[in-house]
């Protein structure tokens, strides 16, 4: 839906993913280097083409997971397989919600594939809850804004 036909600017477009398995993912390791596209388990791939090449994409990625062993958790979102951001914590049998919002200026119309890859993570569950909790209903999401400003 292009709701910039109103007037005004605002959201033109809006692109939403849920990921409901859970399980154990891949390692990404904890240290100097940015995480890369080969290192832990990619939960979120997006393809999104842009309408304008001067309005601003939004990202919003909610990750429901635990830590899995003696590391960090971690988040990295990938924009055409570079990564842009990237969070972690340190927590254990203790479900979180890691919240990522990034924003970046369009730059131009060209389609790209935003992803999400995490690490060191029980994803969609916690340590001590051997299935997925509340009836499955606990699960991660990306959320892709674009929004003209003018």
């Amino acid at each position: 839906t292009d709701w910039q036909s109103m007037g005004g600017g605002g959201v033109v477009q809006l692109v939403t993913d849920k990921y409901t398995a859970w399980g154990d993912s891949a390692g990404i390791p904890w240290d100097d280097s940015a995480p890369l596209t080969s290192e832990g388990t990619e939960i979120f791939s997006q393809f999104f083409t842009p309408k304008y090449a001067d309005s601003i994409i939004r990202i919003d990625v909610v990750v429901v997971g635990d830590q899995a062993g003696q590391t960090s958790a971690i988040v990295a979102l990938f924009n055409n397989g570079v990564c842009v951001n990237a969070i972690a914590s340190y927590g254990h049998d203790s479900p979180d919600n890691h919240n990522m919002l990034y924003t970046e200026p369009s730059a131009n119309t060209s389609a790209r594939t935003y992803s999400v890859r995490v690490g060191n993570m029980r994803i969609n569950s916690s340590n001590d809850i051997p299935n997925p909790p509340l009836g499955g209903k606990y699960f991660s999401t990306m959320t892709i804004t674009e929004i003209k400003t003018d």
